[in-house]
C-alpha cells in the first residue's frame, strides 16, 4: 500500500472534510419535522397536557406565544424532561433529551443550536467505526474505508442534521460493540465491566438496542461453541449489570406500556406486499445513494433509478458474501449478526401480523452499519489485492470512487433542499406551501383543532408548523371536541386541516374554498 499512501491519504483528508462540511451546512434550513418538536418540546421540559391547558384552548395566541414550548427555560428543568417522557413518550429513552436539555441550556435553543447536538455527536462515529474494524480485522486500511463510506454517507448525514437521538444510537451501537470484542480478547473484569456500561448507554440511547444486546448473546454462544465458558459467564453477567443499570426506565416502560402502545400505533398499519419490497429495496441502497425517493415520488423516476438501487444491492449482497468467505469467523460472524438481527425479527412481524416497522429505516440503524462494515471489508480488499491483474485492481477502486461520489453528490442535493424524504413525509409535506401562503398574507389568523393524544396528535403538528410561521401570525386552537369561535373582525381567516366534524359545522355557516390543494387540502380560507 505504500504506492498508494500518498492518494489515499489525499482521499481521507478531503472527504473527510467533505463530511464535515454536510453536517453542519444549511442546519436550520429544512422543515423542522414533527418528530423534532417532540425533541423541543422535551427540552422546554412542558407536556403535551399542559400544552393543550394553556395554548390550545380557543383564546387567542401569537406563533410567538406557541414557541415558547419548543425552548429551554427557567421554569422546567432536566428533571421535567426526564418526567415529560416517561409519562408521554416511555418508548424514548432519555439519555439524548437530557443531552439536548443541557445542550441547549448553554447555547440557547434555536433550531441550528438543537440539530448542531446531533451533528457534533455523529462525528464520533468515525473513530468509533475504525476502531470496531480495527478489532474486527486489524486492518487499518479496512478501517479508514469504513471511515470514508460514513462520512459521506447520505443517511448519516440526514440522522447528523436531525435533532433526534438516532447520531446517539449509531455511537452507542458501534462503541458496545468494540467493547465487547475487546472483552472477549482480553476476559478481563475491567474490560467487561466497561462493555456493560457501554450497553446501558445504548440502551438509554435508544430501546433496540436491546435487539443489538441478543445479537450479542447469539455472538458470543456461537464463538465459544455452545460452550458455558468463563466468556459466557463473564458475557452474561455483563449483560445482567447492563440490564440492571437500565432498570429504572424498564420499571417506566412496565408501568406507561399503554401510552407507549398509542404512540407506535403507527407501525401497525397495514401496506400492501408490494410497497414493503419496495421500501426494503431503497434502504440498504441510501447507506450510498439518496435522491429523494418517497411514497409520492413519479414511478418513471422510481424506474429510472431502479437499475442504480439494483447494483447497489447487488454490492450489499456480495460484500456479505465475500466477508464470510474471506475473513476470519468471528469477524464475518459479528457482522452477519448485526445485519440480519433487525431486519429479520421486523420483515417476520410485518408479514405475520401486519404493519410498516420493517420500512422505517431508523429501526434498521444498526444493520445498515453492518453492511457498511462488510462494504468497506470488500473495497479494502479488492483494491489492494495483489493476487489478481491492475486492471481488475483499478476496476475496484473506480468503484469505490463511485461510491464515494454518489454519497456526494447526494448530501449535495439534500443540503441545498428545505424538504427531504425524512423531512417533509406524513404531517409535514405541504407545511412549507400552507406557511408560504399564510405569511403572505393580510392579518392571518389560524384557526385549528385536533386530537391531543393520538400516533400523530394535533399538538405536534401545530409545533411543527409554527416553526415555518412569522411571529405575528396569529392563532386560535382548540382540542377536539372543543371547537374553536369564529371573530367578527377584518383580515384574512384560515382552517388549518379541519376534521371533518368541524368543516362540516363552519360549512354550514361560511363560505370556505380551498387556500392551498395538493392531494389533500390542508388548508381551507374563511370567507363570511
Amino acid at each position: 500500500m505504500k504506492f498508494y499512501s500518498g492518494s489515499l491519504r489525499f482521499l481521507i483528508i478531503s472527504v473527510l472534510a467533505l463530511g464535515l462540511f454536510f453536517r453542519f451546512v444549511n442546519l436550520d434550513k429544512k422543515i423542522y419535522s414533527y418528530d423534532e418538536t417532540f425533541t423541543s418540546l422535551r427540552i422546554s421540559g412542558y407536556t403535551e397536557k399542559e400544552i393543550a391547558k394553556q395554548a390550545f384552548n380557543g383564546q387567542e395566541i401569537h406563533v410567538s406565544d406557541l414557541q415558547k414550548f419548543q425552548h429551554p427555560n427557567i421554569e422546567k428543568g432536566v428533571i421535567d424532561t426526564v418526567k415529560g417522557l416517561a409519562q408521554e413518550e416511555p418508548q424514548l429513552t432519555p439519555l439524548y433529551f437530557v443531552i439536548a436539555r443541557l445542550w441547549t441550556g448553554l447555547f440557547g435553543g434555536s433550531v441550528a443550536v438543537t440539530r448542531s447536538l446531533a451533528a457534533i455527536i455523529s462525528l464520533l462515529a468515525l473513530p468509533c467505526a475504525y476502531w470496531l474494524c480495527r478489532e474486527l480485522f486489524e486492518s487499518p486500511l479496512v478501517g479508514w474505508m469504513a471511515v470514508l463510506l460514513i462520512a459521506v454517507s447520505p443517511l448519516h448525514i440526514l440522522f447528523a442534521q436531525e435533532s433526534r437521538m438516532y447520531s446517539l444510537w449509531i455511537v452507542t451501537t458501534l462503541l458496545s460493540g468494540t467493547c465487547l470484542l475487546r472483552a472477549i480478547k482480553l476476559n478481563t473484569r475491567t474490560s467487561w465491566v466497561i462493555y456493560a456500561i457501554t450497553l446501558a448507554l445504548g440502551l438509554y440511547s435508544h430501546l433496540l438496542t436491546v435487539l443489538t444486546a441478543i445479537g450479542h448473546g447469539i455472538y458470543v454462544i456461537l464463538a465459544e461453541k455452545f460452550k458455558f465458558t468463563k466468556t459466557t459467564i463473564s458475557y452474561l453477567l455483563a449483560l445482567f449489570s447492563g440490564i440492571l443499570l437500565f432498570s429504572p426506565w424498564i420499571f417506566v416502560l412496565v408501568t406507561r406500556t399503554d401510552q407507549a402502545e398509542i404512540r407506535l400505533a403507527w407501525a401497525n398499519t397495514r401496506e400492501s406486499f408490494f410497497f414493503l419490497v419496495r421500501s426494503w429495496s431503497f434502504q440498504s441502497s441510501r447507506l450510498f445513494l439518496d435522491l429523494n425517493v418517497n411514497r409520492d415520488s413519479n414511478p418513471l423516476f422510481i424506474f429510472l433509478i431502479s437499475p442504480t438501487t439494483i447494483l447497489l444491492l447487488i454490492l450489499v449482497g456480495y460484500s456479505i458474501y465475500f466477508i464470510y468467505k474471506k475473513s476470519f469467523k468471528l469477524s464475518w460472524l459479528f457482522v452477519i449478526i448485526a445485519i440480519f438481527i433487525n431486519p429479520l425479527i421486523f420483515i417476520t412481524k410485518d408479514l405475520l401480523q401486519g404493519g410498516i416497522l420493517s420500512t422505517y429505516i431508523k429501526y434498521l440503524t444498526p444493520s445498515l452499519l453492518a453492511m457498511q462494515i462488510a462494504v468497506a471489508y470488500l473495497l479494502a480488499k479488492k483494491i489492494t489485492d495483489v493476487s489478481v491483474s491492475s486492471l481488475v485492481q483499478k476496476f475496484w477502486r473506480s468503484v469505490t470512487t463511485v461510491i464515494l461520489l454518489c454519497g456526494i453528490l447526494s448530501c449535495s442535493l439534500s443540503s441545498q433542499a428545505s424538504n427531504w424524504w425524512n423531512k417533509g413525509e406524513g404531517d409535514n409535506k405541504y407545511n412549507l406551501q400552507v406557511a408560504h401562503i399564510i405569511n403572505q398574507s393580510v392579518q392571518p389568523l389560524v384557526i385549528g383543532s385536533g386530537l391531543t393524544h393520538n400516533d400523530k396528535s394535533f399538538v405536534g403538528i401545530m409545533l411543527s408548523l409554527s416553526h415555518l410561521l412569522e411571529p405575528q401570525v396569529r392563532l386560535r386552537l382548540t382540542v377536539e371536541p372543543k371547537i374553536p369561535t369564529i371573530p367578527n373582525e377584518s383580515g384574512d381567516i384560515f382552517i388549518y386541516r379541519p376534521p371533518n366534524s368541524l368543516l362540516r359545522k363552519l360549512k354550514n355557516k361560511y363560505e370556505l374554498k380551498p387556500a392551498w390543494e395538493g392531494k389533500d387540502i390542508w388548508l381551507w380560507r374563511l370567507k363570511k
